[in-house]
């Protein structure tokens, strides 16, 4: 360790997995060169809830560290802050507020944010519409003017409120909303006042009537790279179809990787006529990588799935679009749809293809969640049968099978 150069140290720490980290912790006190990487390592996420009645994730411990070692302040770039219920007492704060307001102003190189209330966990609560966590977020993000990221997880929000929230940080390039609720009245249009590269909008209900224009008279998708849309059927506060198609084509002319999830019985019911809708009738001058993530909805499971894939809707997918620059689909789905079926009906798929010109066709991905190692070998059989020797855009594989160990969240 002595003769190693200290860039090969951090790189060392930087690569030691998440689940390693009590060893890295343990080792680091064995040699003062570990030490300081060790500590960047491991503090560069925290996580923390207020109020916490456990020392573990305890905001008054966790600033009680920093008093003790202020040198730690510049490590951690991600929080997780968690704000539980407001009948618990915070030792030597006088509200939840100003803990948060203390923990902001302290972590100067703070870049991401995640922001979630327990008090709306499940889709099935009741919401209540003076929820006392906003003024907590508001102290937080008044003092964190640097964020780039920032996620809102189960959170009660007026228009305004979101409004002002974002107003907060000027730096703010990436904005996930999952499971939020947008309540109460909507001021007149206004310019909108964040301008994002990456929004993610999963589960979450705007006021009803014009929910996408409410949207857009607060965030600016014209400039966008990254969309994801969620759609959750007959979840009661999920988005709304409408919502997910006109952000699709509000970001249309700008957006190069656009993530679709939606659950089973949409996927196989109404893929052609929604999404492949977007795609006739909407330029994506910039799309690069189109990702498709089936799963089970309310209610459902993987082994509830229809047994064959809807090799008919990415047909038309591939074939009726335009976005030239296209250069990836991929598409997620639960392992029983491929290893329980033969893989006759990707002939369709083959034929459209070979009709195509060569130079637009993009690369297919497979992903199979949940599969075992013998299921993706049958699959990746399958697929060579039918499109061996067949080439994407860049001379690559035309299709490829991966194994996923679950579904993709994008949070």
């Amino acid at each position: 360790m002595l003769s190693l150069p200290q860039e090969l140290v951090d790189s060392i720490v930087d690569a030691v997995p998440e689940e390693e980290l009590d060893t890295l912790r343990a080792c680091s006190l064995t040699h003062r060169r570990l030490l300081h990487p060790a500590q960047r390592r491991i503090l560069s996420t925290i996580r923390l809830i207020v109020p916490s009645h456990d020392r573990d994730g305890h905001p008054h411990f966790f600033l009680k560290l920093l008093d003790e070692s202020p040198h730690l302040e510049a490590y951690p770039t991600a929080l997780s802050l968690r704000v539980g219920e407001m009948n618990a007492i915070v030792p030597q704060f006088d509200s939840p507020e100003l803990v948060a307001a203390t923990i902001a102003r302290r972590l100067s190189n703070l870049r991401e944010v995640r922001l979630v209330s327990n008090r709306y966990n499940s889709i099935e609560v009741w919401w209540d519409e003076t929820a006392p966590e906003v003024p907590i977020i508001f102290s937080f993000l008044r003092h964190a003017p640097r964020l780039t990221t920032l996620a809102m997880h189960s959170i009660c929000l007026t228009p305004c409120e979101l409004k002002y929230a974002l107003a907060c940080i000027p730096a703010l390039e990436r904005l996930v909303l999952s499971q939020v609720r947008i309540i109460g009245p909507v001021e007149p249009p206004r310019p909108p006042i964040r301008r994002l590269k990456s929004l993610a909008v999963r589960c979450t209900q705007f006021p009803p009537r014009r929910s996408t224009d409410r949207l857009l008279e607060i965030i600016d998708v014209s400039a966008l790279e990254t969309l994801v849309v969620e759609y959750m059927m007959a979840a009661p506060n999920s988005i709304a179809w409408e919502l997910a198609t006109q952000l699709i084509r509000a970001a249309a002319p700008s957006v190069r990787e656009l993530n679709i999830v939606i659950p089973y019985a949409m996927f196989y019911e109404d893929t052609s006529d929604n999404i492949g809708a977007v795609f006739r009738e909407h330029a994506l001058p910039e799309l690069r990588v189109l990702r498709l993530v089936q799963h089970p909805g309310r209610g459902e499971k993987a082994e509830s799935a229809p047994p064959a894939f809807p090799v008919g809707a990415l047909c038309r997918l591939f074939a009726q679009r335009q976005c030239d620059a296209l250069e990836k689909i991929r598409v997620e789905v639960g392992a029983v749809v491929e290893t329980d079926t033969p893989c006759d009906h990707w002939k369709e798929l083959r034929d459209t293809v070979l009709g195509m010109d060569p130079t637009l066709v993009p690369a297919l991905e497979l992903v199979l969640y949940g599969a075992t190692a013998n299921e993706v070998r049958k699959a990746t059989g399958c697929m060579h049968r039918i499109f061996g020797g067949m080439k994407d855009r860049r001379g690559g594989s035309l299709v490829t099978v991966t194994q996923a160990a679950g579904l993709t969240v994008f949070t």
